[in-house]
């Protein structure tokens, strides 16, 4: 499974090439739908995530021994 890291560099990735395709499309009807549909929403999940991944450093998602939530869907599976 992939880490949080690698999920955000592959996403990254695909924000550099969305952002070349648009700065260079002729289209300017391409462009505007892929920043629109598709480059806009690449953009928030990669803040997101790294908002996660800063948590994850700072040690917010630790576990404690307190919580059986993980411990029960772990079980379901």
């Amino acid at each position: 499974m992939a880490t949080l890291k690698e999920i955000y560099a592959q996403l990254d990735v695909l924000v550099t090439e969305l952002e070349d395709i648009v700065e260079n499309d002729a289209s300017s009807n391409k462009a505007s739908d892929i920043q629109k549909d598709v480059l806009d929403h690449i953009e928030t999940a990669v803040s997101n995530l790294d908002g996660i991944i800063d948590d994850e450093n700072a040690g917010v998602y630790e576990d404690d021994g307190g919580s059986e939530f993980l411990e029960d869907f772990e079980d379901s599976w």
